[in-house]
Formats: C-alpha cells, sequence, structure tokens
C-alpha cells in the first residue's frame, strides 16, 4: 500500500544498506501531494510503526476506519480459516 496510493516508496537512500538504514531509524515521511485520506494515512503509519509491537494486528487492520469505510461497510469475511480435518 505506501508504494501503490502516494506513488513513491516512504525511505529513500542511496544503495540498499542506506534504504535499510532509513528504514530502521527515519521518521516517516508521507508526501504531501499524495492525495490520501486521514484514515489512509492513519492506517499507513499504524503499518509502518518502527516499534513492530506498535503495529496493529490482522483483526485491527480488518476494523480500521480506512478498510471499513468509517464502519459502513466492516469486513463479513472471517479472518482466519479452520484448519482443515483429516
Amino acid at each position: 500500500m505506501p508504494v501503490i496510493r502516494p506513488g513513491r516508496l516512504p525511505f529513500h537512500a542511496e544503495g540498499v544498506l542506506g534504504l535499510y538504514e532509513a528504514i530502521r531509524s527515519a521518521p516517516l515521511e508521507q508526501p504531501a501531494e499524495a492525495a490520501a485520506s486521514a484514515p489512509l494515512r492513519s492506517l499507513l503509519a499504524a503499518l509502518l510503526a518502527k516499534d513492530s509491537a506498535a503495529r496493529p494486528s490482522l483483526a485491527a487492520m480488518a476494523a480500521h476506519p480506512w478498510v471499513t469505510q468509517a464502519g459502513a461497510t466492516p469486513l463479513a469475511i472471517p479472518l482466519v480459516r479452520p484448519a482443515p480435518q483429516h
């Protein structure tokens, strides 16, 4: 999502090692020119949190206002399929 919606990567640096360092330590900058709604910006910021414990769970993402259109269209599919019975 961060590449598709804003049209560019959220982190920039010279070379692969520089990019890894930017991902690890640089603050997230969401481009002002991207026509992203506040709920989408909120979801992207949460997904790209530096602290993995602060990132949303699958259930939290599924209930996020951007995903559900502010609760108007909650997901009607189960998030996890039951394990097959053998």
